[in-house]
């Protein structure tokens, strides 16, 4: 089977997926909780799906910038968060496993990264340049800007612990943010390395 065929297979499989897990969400919790990086890069991840979706039936070869920047941004946050959930919240939570595995979990910390980062790397075919890497990042740091602003203006605890401003020293807040950003910089490089390989 080609490539293009599988990408397509898998891109269906991942709206599907994302759309279970936003509905479970919202059963759980009765609303979307879009204040969470978690549910902000499944929603990405969905829409970039959708996207490619759209390109592959427009086009026969060509995939159109916009498409690949939201495939490439949702590979590289959704690796991100379930880096730092199983890494970072599920020890921070002495080890609870309702952060990985309670109501849509699984789905938004795990199968989904997996299956994104998958079909990105493997199946799916983009002519990149060295400024793709940035624009990655670019839905990071303004989550995490805009997020402190909003726990500084007292609109909004949280939701993340390094978020928590009232919580945290102006040096510990600006040493989180800096190791935050620094890694979802390697990882988008790390990704973009791999997928010129392929």
């Amino acid at each position: 089977m080609k490539k293009k065929n599988i990408a397509i297979m898998m891109n269906l499989l991942i709206i599907l997926i994302e759309v279970i897990g936003l509905l479970v969400s919202i059963i759980n919790y009765k609303k979307l909780l879009i204040e969470y990086y978690t549910v902000d890069s499944n929603i990405i991840a969905l829409i970039a799906s959708i996207l490619f979706l759209i390109d592959s039936h427009r086009y026969k070869r060509k995939i159109s910038s916009i498409t690949k920047i939201a495939k490439y941004t949702s590979c590289v946050s959704l690796l991100l968060t379930m880096l730092v959930s199983i890494f970072v919240l599920f020890p921070m939570d002495k080890f609870k496993t309702n952060i990985l595995l309670e109501g849509p979990m699984p789905i938004f910390h795990i199968i989904c990264p997996i299956l994104v980062v998958i079909s990105f790397v493997k199946f799916e075919n983009y002519r990149f340049d060295n400024n793709d890497k940035y624009q990655t990042l670019i839905f990071t740091y303004a989550y995490g800007i805009l997020l402190l602003v909003l726990n500084i203006m007292g609109l909004i605890v949280g939701p993340y612990p390094f978020l928590q401003v009232k919580n945290n020293t102006i040096i510990m807040q600006v040493i989180s943010l800096t190791i935050l950003y620094i890694f979802t910089y390697f990882i988008s490089s790390y990704i973009q390395k791999i997928k010129q390989k392929h």
